[in-house]
């Protein structure tokens, strides 16, 4: 038995229903269970050669801003080494005071509700065999105070369908494991220590703490894109890649520095006073994890898929150079190189001075 993990997200995920009883697959259109297993990959390199932190003050007309903010830019440097192509799907930053690896999912500060939504070719609860389910896709959201309530991110009803197998989700409080809920009887209950399944392998997560920063750089093939490219969480952003636009494929050897910029309210929802402490005390840590899928041709056999997508992380302490108002690791590079953006704001290009 396999499980497959589709979904992470802080505080919860979308809400739906579903229901899994012992009716007859052959009476009804039942999308098959896929199961995946671990195909080739492009295991790429990335390094964090740039950054700049520099701290807008409101009462500065020319900041632009109308609260104490914070605006980045970080310089990542990612190297396809491996034998094969691939394309770069996805680039995640974090800067903060701590950052510590761990065996779990990311917390945030103090009282971070996080967790997974998976499926499973089956489970058994009170000893009873489940492996069919009606879903449209979406797993429970919590509250902020951990109580299962209506997502604001409904989903059409017609959007529902038969799968085989059971969706689970997994909640967690502080990365610690709380409750295991599951798709039973029209609706999301909790199984905790009902529940017999294959648990899968724990990701690796991060404790951060004294926030400074983060983004998300999901690269999205332009005709995918949505309409606006800022989304629902603000720290989300999207680069539309393809012909035309920018170009995410690497060729094998190829090295090429990605840009990450944003401008973030210093009061905002993970935010806190150590800010301008951290930042003042001379160093920061940054982490920076990539997506990539190797340009692979991939066989559908007996509804197992080979998975050829990989991530490449870094996690370190950078010294920081104060400038004005401005924070810098690595100023060095500027003296040495002049610097160009591309006109999708997603690469940079360097020029011996």
């Amino acid at each position: 038995m396999r499980i497959t993990l589709v979904a992470i997200a802080l505080v919860g995920l979308l809400s739906g229903i579903a229901f899994a009883g012992p009716l007859v697959l052959s009476e009804l259109d039942v999308k098959p269970y896929i199961s995946h297993v671990q195909g080739p990959t492009a295991e790429f390199e990335v390094e964090t050669v740039f950054a700049n932190f520099t701290v807008l003050d409101p009462n500065d007309v020319a900041s632009g801003v109308d609260e104490l903010s914070v605006k980045y830019q970080i310089w990542v440097n990612v190297t396809n080494p491996a034998d094969v192509n691939a394309t770069l799907l996805l680039a995640d930053f974090t800067a903060a005071g701590e950052i510590t690896p761990f065996s779990g999912l990311p917390v945030i500060g103090e009282n971070s509700s996080s967790g997974t939504g998976g499926t499973a070719e089956g489970a058994f609860v009170d000893g009873k065999w489940y492996n069919l389910t009606w879903t449209d896709g979406s797993y429970p959201f919590f509250d902020i105070d951990g109580n299962m309530c209506e997502s604001p991110f409904p989903v059409a009803e017609e959007t529902g369908y038969w799968m085989e197998g059971v969706q689970l989700y997994r909640r967690y409080v502080n990365g610690v494991f709380t409750a295991i809920y599951m798709n039973m009887n029209g609706t999301w209950t909790d199984v905790t220590g009902r529940i017999e399944v294959e648990e899968p392998e724990e990701g690796g997560g991060h404790y951060v703490d004294a926030f400074v920063a983060e983004q998300r750089r999901i690269f999205q093939p332009y005709q995918y894109m949505p309409e606006d490219d800022s989304v629902y969480d603000g720290v989300t952003m999207y680069i539309a890649s393809g012909d035309g636009y920018f170009d995410g494929y690497f060729e094998s050897g190829e090295s090429r520095i990605i840009l990450i910029e944003g401008v973030r309210k210093i009061d905002s929802v993970f935010g806190n006073n150590k800010t301008i402490e951290v930042l003042n005390s001379g160093s920061i840590k940054i982490n920076v994890l990539t997506s990539n899928v190797a340009d692979i041709e991939v066989v559908m056999e007996n509804n197992t898929m080979n998975d050829t997508w990989s991530q490449a992380n870094e996690l370190k302490t950078v010294e920081l150079t104060k400038i004005d108002n401005s924070y810098i690791y690595n100023m060095r590079l500027l003296e040495d190189y002049s610097f160009a953006v591309d006109e999708f704001g997603a690469e940079v290009f360097l020029d011996s001075r």
